[in-house]
């Protein structure tokens, strides 16, 4: 029934276009939108609904699994290999089977030491995660994530030096210290010459800030009040639902 209606739709914007009429009011006329009266026109034939993929079968399963181990996991790389086997599965068919596989089945040494920093324990971690433990004091973590941190460092030198610095670099964040000036700016030219992008651009950006970053780490005031302020403000305002002039919000702001 939608195909009959969507045809009924398809003919009536053949003939309004044969008379001249624009897309974007054959698009009012008929209800459709007018990037799918464009992509209509554009076809010369009404489009038909593709048929349903068909899942992997246990050969090229078989055959997926096997070049993960190898460490190809890319799916769009797979889904043509197979398409060239006859295989007619969709590459997100593919994709969801190769997350499957990485999860559940153990991968070569050579990508699990890549992925893994040399920890064989068969855990995964995400990049968040990763990034998450770097951040984190070592005090905060268990003795296997310390132990992960330690061969992960050990086994790649880059990621070793900027834990170190990410480390410092919280150390400093705490303020307080009277020689934080002096300290961060070891900091940065030791970030700036790390040959990291992301820490090299990050010590750019404390540079040209490097008086107002010192000041936040050293005086013991802040805008924090302020900030709060302006967050109740806002609040407030909102409550109102965009209906408030100036005279009702400072009421409200006043009574509240």
């Amino acid at each position: 029934a939608n195909r009959v209606d969507r045809l009924e739709q398809y003919t009536t914007t053949l003939e309004l276009n044969a008379e001249g009429i624009r897309p974007a009011v054959i698009s009012r006329r008929i209800c459709v939108p007018e990037s799918t009266v464009r992509w209509w026109l554009s076809r010369g034939e009404f489009p038909k609904r593709l048929g349903r993929r068909t899942a992997l079968s246990a050969q090229h399963e078989a055959l997926i699994r096997q070049r993960v181990r190898d460490g190809c996991s890319n799916a769009a790389e797979l889904q043509r290999e197979l398409t060239g086997l006859g295989c007619s599965a969709s590459k997100s068919v593919v994709g969801r089977f190769v997350a499957f596989v990485r999860e559940g089945e153990p991968l070569s040494a050579t990508r699990t030491a890549t992925l893994y920093g040399g920890d064989l324990d068969g855990v995964r971690r995400s990049v968040c995660k990763i990034a998450r433990l770097l951040a984190t004091p070592a005090a905060r973590l268990d003795d296997r994530e310390r132990q992960w941190i330690t061969d992960l460092c050990r086994t790649n030198p880059e990621i070793g030096s900027t834990y170190g610095l990410i480390q410092e670099l919280r150390l400093l964040l705490v303020g307080g210290c009277e020689t934080c000036a002096a300290q961060l700016n070891a900091w940065i030219a030791r970030a700036r010459t790390c040959g990291v992008s992301e820490l090299q651009r990050l010590g750019q950006s404390l540079q040209r800030d490097f008086q107002a970053v010192t000041a936040g780490l050293s005086l013991p005031w802040s805008n924090a009040q302020t900030e709060g302020q302006v967050t109740r403000l806002k609040l407030i305002k909102r409550q109102r639902y965009g209906q408030a002039s100036l005279d009702l919000l400072r009421r409200c702001v006043l009574l509240s």
